[in-house]
């Protein structure tokens, strides 16, 4: 068995932590969580010793169904993430800490050719469900700075890249952008939720994808406005053991069309706490 970076095992039970008061983060993203998590992970998993629950991966949907090459996940809010999160606040209860969680990488479903409206009302739904489970939500808005930065070249490499069955021009990408940006800011504040706004250093030449040199600074950005817990820091993580991380694998998926199941949780920690992706 492959060990993980803190020592721990992989499912291993620790009864002794579970009456210990821990706080449940919830992670909802798409392409930048998954490339940060092996960082995320050591920040929020093994330093903290939080219960951390996750719907993400690259391409991720709010509402349907994605596919990047040959693997597809269902969309967040038909994930398994929501009964898992009812499950767990259901069976602990007051006894445990603060519910905090992140909604970021938000808008390419409007690259899925998804309407306004309907992503829209995807995300107010997301935000709802954690609402009416006590979680305490900040959101990232899209980095807009960066997307209106870019030329027609550079944006038209990047849609062929990521997006390569995507007719929207650079002009439609900035309009709508523009509009969503703006959506999920008011959603946002009507809930009295902290915003964050990336910042356009954040990135390179790919204009949606958050820089690894950057990602330690970005997070801690985001995951600083949690009111309810001490900040997290996130310090220098060693990238040799980064595949340790991105091989967890959620809940469900589809390989090649074939449907993968992996049971949950995919790592428990020596206080208790455990990681649970879908």
């Amino acid at each position: 068995m492959e060990t993980p970076p803190d020592g721990s095992q992989n499912g291993a039970a620790h009864p002794q932590g579970d009456a210990v008061q821990r706080s449940c983060v919830a992670l909802i993203g798409a392409s930048n969580v998954a490339y940060a998590f092996p960082r995320l992970a050591q920040g929020l998993l093994v330093r903290r010793g939080f219960d951390v629950f996750t719907a993400h991966g690259h391409g991720r949907s709010l509402g349907m169904r994605s596919t990047v090459f040959s693997r597809e996940l269902p969309g967040v809010l038909e994930c398994g993430l929501w009964p898992a999160l009812e499950s767990h606040v259901r069976s602990h209860g007051d006894a445990t800490g603060p519910r905090v969680a992140l909604v970021t990488d938000i808008g390419n479903d409007l690259l899925y050719q998804v309407s306004l409206s309907q992503v829209i009302s995807w995300l107010d739904e997301c935000l709802e469900r954690l609402a009416s489970l006590g979680f305490e939500s900040v959101v990232a808005t899209l980095p807009m700075s960066s997307v209106m930065s870019m030329s027609a070249l550079r944006f038209t490499l990047a849609r062929n890249l990521l997006f390569p069955e995507c007719p929207l021009s650079w002009n439609d990408v900035r309009t709508i952008s523009t509009d969503l940006d703006t959506a999920v800011r008011g959603i946002a504040e009507s809930r009295g939720l902290e915003v964050v706004v990336p910042r356009g250093k954040w990135y390179s030449a790919d204009p949606i994808h958050i820089r690894q040199s950057r990602q330690r600074r970005a997070f801690q950005a985001m995951c600083g406005r949690w009111r309810t817990i001490d900040p997290v820091l996130f310090g220098k993580f060693p990238w040799d053991r980064a595949h340790y991380w991105w091989n967890k694998r959620p809940y469900l998926r589809w390989v090649r069309r074939n449907e993968r199941i992996q049971l949950q949780p995919v790592w428990r920690g020596p206080r208790g706490n455990a990681l649970r992706m879908y």
